[in-house]
């Protein structure tokens, strides 16, 4: 069975304590992972919401460039519990994130996580 290099991080809000806006964290990248494992899960109802996976190569290159998008996900797809798992790679990421670069309606919430092999 393969490990994974690194284990599950939450990347935007975690189980108990989902979020309806907002930006996640830079997290590094750096172990050289092959395959990153992006999984989402809605919270009771959602309405409306757009979740973006960004990436970028440094968090000093002082440009303001805006980050490059690994992916985008319609959150009314997973609304009242459901998942959607995706994945990346393989790459040479540096850093990535998780936005909602629309907030959710309709009373839910959602949370990000991400594992890498």
């Amino acid at each position: 069975m393969t490990q994974p290099l690194f284990p599950v991080q939450y990347i935007l809000g975690r189980p108990g304590a989902g979020v309806a806006s907002g930006t996640g964290p830079w997290v590094p990248i750096a172990c050289g992972a092959q395959l990153l494992t992006v999984t989402t899960t809605g919270l009771g109802t959602i309405s409306a919401g757009t979740l973006l996976i960004e990436e970028t190569d440094s968090l000093e290159d002082s440009s303001g460039a805006t980050p490059a998008q690994l992916s985008t996900l319609d959150l009314t797809t997973i609304t009242a519990g459901k998942k959607n798992v995706s994945h990346v790679g393989p790459a040479a990421y540096g850093f990535i994130r998780a936005r909602l670069s629309v907030a959710i309606t309709g009373g839910g919430t959602a949370f990000v996580s991400l594992a890498g092999l």
